[in-house]
């Protein structure tokens, strides 16, 4: 919605912002407007969407790109009916969590630094 939002304003202003920072724009909207502790990953899909393609994103560069589809590819969206609230529920948990944990790993590891070597590329 945010996004949706933002791209109105811009055609109604005569004005327009990368795609990119539309995203963050929105997540932070999101953020701070709405409570929700999330990443921009749906505003992400929702700015930058490419007709017949799925979107790589390298989540610490923020660099990405389309991929095309194969052809014949279908993706199936349901609607389960549960109904949820994001106020007042758990849905900030996780990323709590993980914040938490990445502050614990990066403390872990400048404590005890690995050899180097220990982690090798996968590509």
């Amino acid at each position: 919605m945010e996004v949706g939002f933002a791209v109105m304003w811009e055609a109604l202003g005569g004005w327009s912002l990368d795609r990119m920072t539309t995203a963050r724009y929105a997540q932070e909207a999101e953020v701070n407007y709405c409570g929700r502790q999330l990443r921009a990953d749906d505003q992400f899909a929702c700015a930058n969407g490419v007709e017949g393609h799925a979107l790589l994103l390298d989540t610490r560069s923020l660099e990405w790109r389309p991929v095309k589809l194969p052809a014949g590819a279908c993706i199936v969206i349901a609607n389960s009916m549960v109904k949820h609230s994001l106020m007042g529920s758990e849905y900030n948990t996780p990323h709590y969590e993980c914040d938490q944990g990445g502050e614990d790993l990066k403390k872990t590891l400048s404590d005890n630094p690995l050899p180097c070597g220990t982690f090798r590329s996968r590509n």
